[in-house]
């Protein structure tokens, strides 16, 4: 029941530094990718606020890369074009 407790609250602190980062500047705002994660086919991930449960996009991309906070796989930019591969976008034109 602790565990649970404090996963709660370092989500809510974690959640609580990035928002404060990115309204100062020193991070790069993240953009939801609507997709289902290509490593775990999560398309939510879920929180607990207070006393309620918060649905929120599983992918987030910013300019260090894609992540998923349902099971943590991350792309760096390097390997953007072989993610959009992965989740069936369409190539660019060459």
């Amino acid at each position: 029941m602790d565990c649970e407790l404090l996963d709660d609250y370092s989500a809510q602190i974690e959640k609580w530094v990035v928002s404060a980062a990115e309204l100062l500047g020193d991070r790069a705002v993240a953009v939801a990718l609507r997709m289902a994660c290509p490593s775990c086919g999560e398309t939510w991930s879920y929180r607990r606020a207070g006393a309620e449960v918060v649905r929120a996009w599983a992918l987030r991309l910013d300019e260090s890369g894609c992540a998923c906070s349902v099971c943590r796989a991350f792309w760096p930019p390097d390997q953007f074009e072989f993610l959009a591969r992965l989740l069936g976008c369409e190539p660019l034109p060459t």
